[in-house]
């Protein structure tokens, strides 16, 4: 797994996924089945900063959604903790471009809708991913 060559629509929490991280898991599913043509260029990641992980893998299961899970102990996303440490946040979504840079990130419940337009924009500029 890398977090270069693709678009990565992440979502980071501090916690085990309950009913947020659940919507989340739907919308983030959404907005990747929205983009039709362009939907072998994007991947979902979750980052779990909590200790235990199976709770992301089992809501992801029961949506019949793929997606990635690292913990915050993967050395593959210290750039995208490094970026948000100066934050205290206890969740947030984040667009990953295909450089591995973290451009963007979505601290509020609205996220859908602003990520999917920023999506669309950064997308249709890259000739990357």
């Amino acid at each position: 797994f890398s977090l270069k060559q693709r678009w990565h629509i992440v979502r980071i929490d501090r916690q085990a996924c309950q009913q947020q991280c659940r919507l989340d898991i739907r919308q983030m599913k959404q907005l990747i089945n929205i983009r039709q043509t362009e939907k072998n260029r994007i991947d979902a990641v979750f980052i779990v900063l909590a200790l235990d992980e199976s709770s992301v893998q089992l809501a992801l299961a029961e949506q019949h959604f793929s997606g990635t899970v690292l913990t915050a102990s993967s050395k593959k996303i210290s750039t995208i903790l490094a970026h948000l440490s100066n934050r205290k946040i206890d969740s947030a979504r984040a667009i990953v471009d295909p450089n591995g840079v973290l451009p963007l990130y979505y601290p509020s419940k609205d996220w859908p809708i602003a990520l999917n337009k920023d999506l669309k924009k950064l997308m249709k500029q890259s000739q990357i991913g």
